[in-house]
Parts: C-alpha cells; structure tokens; sequence
C-alpha cells in the first residue's frame, strides 16, 4: 500500500542559485561536446537537443520539455527512447536519462500518459513495480531534503531501503510530477549509507528537470 511507504518527514529547500560557481569556456565547451556525444549514441538527433551552459551536460527532450542533467565524469551517461509498446517496436513519444554520481545510479523518465492518472496513482504504480523487483524493499524513515525550484509543486516522494542479493543495503527514491500530458519521474538508488546526500542531489537534478507548467 501507499500509505505504508510514506512515512518520513519531507523538508524542501530551493535549490542553489544557478552560476554561484562560473564555468570556463573550456569546461563549458567539454560539456557541450559531451552532450553532442550522448545524443549521438543515442541515435536521438532532433528529439533532444544540446542546452548546456556550464560544465554539467544537459538535454532537452523537445517534445516534453524535460531537461536530462548529466554528471561529466560518470562512466555511463545515456538516453533511451522507448518502443511504442512490447508488440510495436517503432520509437514512442517516452524517453529517459540515465547518469550517476557518487556510486548511485539516477534515471529520469518522461512519459506520456492519455489518460493522465493521479500522481498518487502513478505513485503506487512505482512502488509496485519495485517491489516486485525487490520484495524485502521496506519505508525508509527519516527527514529528507527535497530541493523545489521557486513556484514549482513538490513532487511526489517515496523512499525504500532494500538488501541487493550482492548483501548491500541500498535506498531508493522516486519522485514524481505531472505538466500537462506528461508524467516526470525520478529513480535513484545507491547506498543506504549516503541516503541523505543522495535525496539531496536526485532532488536538485529533478527539480532543474521539470518544464513550466
């Protein structure tokens, strides 16, 4: 049920002004080739396009408007385009990113959704589907900061803790939002150890991935 995973005080914080650290002209022109790189292996020329503007690579999806937010030095920064459906396999309208930091793995999704479910519904699809992944996966109590950007909702917020059968503990988080037709999620999992940092940052890169309404 829901209800038995949200459990842990939520605290917001606005994210930290953008430009308080100014990238050089090198770092930024590194991020951008690194962006045109993503985009090319992902055979997504014309559905993102290259937006950074200073040593993190970013992408737009431009049909949602999502901006996927890249860490430089992760091993693994990706796009995925995602088939119709399982028997249609031409490319669909949904997409996702994936990158790391810290040793947790974040992937940023947006989808289309006709009809448009509640958030809470969308929600309990999620932890539904991690829990049939990972059946020990129980709330994960405590305060965790969640950074919203100035006028945007909080997002809908879950955390579990889980053991992998490698017998690492490790935390998930999920957080998700709904703009129009679209629904914005957030997955990160890394160790249970590094939970509040790694709320901390997933919640920052999600918040700078949210289009206006």
């Amino acid at each position: 049920m829901l209800a038995n995973f949200v459990l842990m005080a939520v605290l917001t914080l606005a994210p930290p002004a953008a430009g308080q650290v100014a990238a050089s002209p090198e770092d930024v022109a590194s991020a951008r080739r690194q962006a045109d790189l993503i985009i090319s292996e992902g055979e997504a020329e014309g559905l993102f396009e290259n937006v950074t503007r200073d040593n993190l690579p970013r992408l737009r999806h431009v049909q949602s408007g999502m901006t996927c937010v890249f860490n430089p030095v992760a091993t693994r920064n990706i796009v995925r385009i995602f088939p119709v459906s399982a028997t249609a396999p031409g490319r669909g309208d949904d997409v996702g990113c994936n990158t790391s930091f810290d040793g947790a793995e974040v992937t940023t999704y947006a989808t289309r959704k006709t009809p448009m479910p509640s958030v809470d519904e969308d929600m309990r699809s999620t932890i539904d589907s991690l829990m049939q992944a990972s059946p020990n996966a129980e709330a994960l109590d405590g305060e965790f900061q969640i950074a919203t950007a100035e006028g945007q909702e909080k997002p809908a917020f879950v955390a579990v803790r889980y053991q992998r059968s490698s017998g690492q503990d490790v935390a998930s988080f999920a957080l998700i939002s709904h703009v129009g037709d679209w629904s914005f999620k957030l997955r990160a999992t890394g160790p249970a150890s590094d939970a509040q940092s790694i709320a901390r940052t997933s919640s920052l890169m999600f918040s700078q991935s949210i289009p206006e309404d």
